[in-house]
């Protein structure tokens, strides 16, 4: 039976981008030491690295000889991150959310029968 584990998150705070650097390669060495030894992979293609804060530095981590790809964005358990965590990002794709499900609503909506329809809002508000 084959084994996985998903969503896993490694996090260094250091005084400089170099420190950072080093501190998770050696956490992604051990993670890949750990998934070998229970016969695992890592996938290097879904594994992503995010420098938080207004540095402009990447840093470079590496799954066997593959750089793992750093991103200014990242959806992590349903919830928008960005390097600035002022979640703006994560506002704009829950209203859009928002939206595309009050459009749905509103398109049942359009055909029901006017009683219905005050049914329905009034049983949506008054919960």
């Amino acid at each position: 039976m084959p084994k996985f584990a998903d969503v896993l998150v490694a996090i260094s705070v250091e005084e400089d981008i170099s420190a950072v650097e080093v501190s998770l390669q050696n956490t992604m060495d051990k993670l890949i030491q750990w998934a070998q030894k229970e016969g695992m992979t890592i996938n290097a293609e879904k594994t992503k690295v995010m420098v938080f804060g207004d540095v402009i530095n990447e840093v470079k981590v590496k799954i066997n000889d593959t750089v793992v790809k750093n991103v200014k964005s990242y959806k992590y358990l349903g919830v928008v991150l960005d390097q600035q965590l002022d979640f703006s990002l994560q506002v704009n794709y829950a209203a859009g959310k928002a939206k595309r499900a009050m459009a749905k609503v509103g398109s049942l909506i359009d055909g029901i029968q006017e009683v219905y329809r005050w049914i329905l809002v009034y049983s949506y508000t008054s919960r």
